[in-house]
């Protein structure tokens, strides 16, 4: 019988309750967890947030292995089922995962490079490196910690599922700040406000390297077709016209994500995510652009 992960952290926290008599609240990163030293005050006086990437494998409280990708994605195995999920950084330090089955983590990575924080049932989660799955070279005994870009890990893009763009004479592009956008169904030139050629600009870090299409505008709707699940977004201004939002959870804000749109005209820029299975799915550039983390 696999048990939930909110009632395996659930039973964690009451075990480590039971087993540490000078127990007391530690604070992570603004987040209140149990610790067995007794030595937080709750007041912040925990360990500081890390600087470093939390990419890589760790090994959760409920037992399972998660799988955090550079593109914004993790997976988690080996607790009864597999779940997959998006993850972003709240700017206030700590990283938030969205799970496929509903629940979410806030987490804040620890100089010792240890996730910790709680789920939104208020349960502690904590999540210690390991060694990725199947990765190349990696020694059973030494663990590949979240940040290590020593090559032991993986190809960043190996796994990710390919994407096809039909429709609104639409390319398939890169996003990267700085990359040239296009306007309607001629694919010209896409003015506005102080730019003479509209490109992405303060792009998310779990964007950069994802693919999508490179025309707003379009009069007819796009077909993404993706061979395998992916997570995918859709960037908008919050002022321009209304696309469907039907499932997508907004993940990211910003003067623009447009040069020339941060005069405000159209609003903040926006970004919302979505996990889709292998499929075709039809949408609108009317007023919004897509982007999958596939190839």
């Amino acid at each position: 019988m696999r048990l939930s992960r909110r009632l395996v952290a659930l039973l964690g926290g009451a075990l480590a309750l039971a087993s540490c008599s000078t127990w007391g609240p530690t604070t992570i990163g603004g987040v209140s967890i149990g610790s067995g030293s007794g030595s937080g005050s709750g007041s912040g006086s925990g360990p500081p947030p890390a600087t470093g990437s939390i990419v890589g494998c760790y090994t959760f409280s409920n037992g399972a292995t998660v799988d955090v990708s550079a593109n914004g994605t993790a997976v988690e195995t080996g607790a009864g089922t597999e779940l997959t999920g998006i993850w972003n950084e709240n700017g206030n330090g700590q990283y938030v995962f969205s799970w496929s089955d509903g629940t979410s983590d806030t987490l804040t990575l620890s100089t010792g490079g240890i996730l910790a924080g709680t789920n939104d049932s208020g349960d502690t989660v904590t999540g210690e490196p390991t060694t990725c799955p199947g990765s190349p070279g990696a020694d059973a005994g030494s663990p590949v910690e979240a940040g290590d870009d020593s090559g032991a890990a993986p190809p960043e893009d190996a796994g990710l599922p390919t994407l096809t763009i039909v429709g609104g004479s639409n390319d398939k592009i890169t996003l990267a700040d700085g990359v040239t956008l296009y306007y309607e169904d001629a694919h010209g030139p896409w003015a506005f406000g102080s730019a003479a050629s509209v490109s992405y600009e303060n792009l998310p870090a779990e964007l950069i390297g994802t693919v999508g299409n490179d025309t707003s505008n379009n009069s007819e709707l796009i077909e993404f077709t993706l061979s395998g699940t992916a997570t995918c977004y859709l960037l908008r201004q919050q002022g321009w016209s209304a696309v469907s939002l039907a499932g997508w959870t907004q993940i990211a804000t910003s003067t623009s994500y447009f040069t020339g749109y941060d005069n405000g005209v159209y609003g903040n820029g926006v970004i919302y995510a979505q996990t889709f299975g292998a499929g075709s799915y039809s949408w609108s550039t009317n007023s919004a652009m897509y982007a999958c983390a596939a190839r």
